[in-house]
């Protein structure tokens, strides 16, 4: 049985929708030890959630108490990240799709267009979208540079621009 028609069966037998997407998630090989609430999928791994793609050499996916949704999913040996407008790679990651939160740590690097921004951990917030990282180092392009001045985002809590 290869591992992406297993996930479809695990999916089916327990809801994994979160936020209104469900997870998907294939690899080469999977171990599924379901009372522990643990699932590992080693060798050309995938998780799909909403629009964000991870990528990694293996993931170790947990599940919450309730044993129907996601607590968390890890990704470590040549993690790669995709959703629109934005790509990044690390060593390692872990992704909370309760509060949408993805952390990447192992030499991690964002790609914006031609802009990136390294650190030693990059923790990126989909609600609200923000980003934090840990010793910062960022080139950004002239042009994006320019556009930022010349419409800055809009003030919050009364603050001027």
């Amino acid at each position: 049985m290869n591992a992406t028609f297993l996930a479809i069966f695990i999916a089916a037998a327990a809801p994994l929708p979160i936020n209104d997407h469900p997870i998907e998630f294939q690899g080469d090989r999977m171990d599924v030890r379901r009372n522990d609430g643990y699932l590992r999928l080693k060798g050309n791994v995938k998780v799909d959630h909403g629009q964000t793609t991870l990528t990694a050499d293996t993931m170790e996916i947990f599940y919450a108490p309730d044993g129907e949704t996601i607590d968390r999913i890890h990704a470590s040996g040549n993690v790669r990240m995709t959703e629109p407008g934005r790509k990044g790679t690390a060593r390692n990651a872990v992704y909370t799709p309760t509060d949408r939160k993805l952390v990447l740590t192992g030499q991690p690097v964002i790609w914006e267009d031609d802009n990136s921004l390294a650190g030693d951990k990059i923790t990126i917030y989909r609600e609200p979208d923000r980003m934090e990282v840990n010793n910062a180092r960022a080139v950004l392009q002239p042009d994006t540079v320019r556009e930022s001045i010349a419409s800055p985002p809009p003030a919050t809590n009364g603050d001027q621009p």
